[in-house]
């Protein structure tokens, strides 16, 4: 068993892909899930199993194959992937809260960083009820931006996948003009009735 410090959760989540400002929040919910225990295990109601740090419910499966989930370093990859694809609502102790009370200390970037940086040493921390976790503890809050983000951008690893990429299909300007078209015609056949109504 090993049970992990905040700044080795937090290099964990930071090598698995975790942007700077999710850094604080993934430390918090490793916590609230398992202690930072990297052993940790837990059968739930619906026969379902979380594994490791974070947690990763064995609903993801294809994730957990062929993986070592005690890793730290693994199981972090494996919550980055699942974050990606489900936000932070993925875990029970973010809906619920729970994660807030160890958002406290929390370090958001590497120990060598700048002096000064928050995490750094002799930087502040990304404590609880600062502006950065007050702002990402608004639930739901992170997973809306997230979506959006992904809306527009999509997935830079398949081309064309972002969400304004059907504007380009020839498809969607025929639907669009048998819609305007429809519209037109109803509008124009309401004007018909209302006339014939008058008269």
């Amino acid at each position: 068993m090993s049970v992990l410090t905040d700044q080795q959760l937090a290099d964990a989540a930071r090598a698995a892909g975790f942007p700077a400002a999710q850094i604080p929040t993934a430390v918090a919910i490793a916590r609230a899930e398992s202690s930072g225990n990297s052993s940790a295990t837990h059968v739930n109601n619906n026969g379902s199993t979380d594994y490791g740090v974070w947690q990763i419910n064995s609903v993801h499966g294809n994730l957990l194959a062929g993986q070592n989930w005690s890793d730290p370093a693994a199981n972090a990859k494996m919550a980055y992937q699942v974050w990606q694809s489900s936000g932070w609502n993925a875990w029970s102790t973010y809906k619920s809260g729970a994660y807030q009370k160890y958002l406290n200390g929390a370090p958001v970037t590497a120990p060598g960083g700048p002096p000064g940086a928050p995490g750094a040493p002799g930087g502040p921390t990304a404590a609880a009820g600062t502006t950065t976790n007050a702002f990402l503890a608004i639930p739901g809050l992170v997973e809306l931006l997230t979506a959006i983000t992904q809306f527009l951008v999509g997935d830079p690893a398949r081309p064309g996948s972002h969400g304004l990429s059907f504007l380009l299909l020839p498809t969607t300007w025929v639907r669009v003009m048998c819609g305007v078209g429809g519209a037109v015609i109803l509008f124009m056949g309401l004007l018909s009735i209302i006339r014939e109504v008058r008269t």
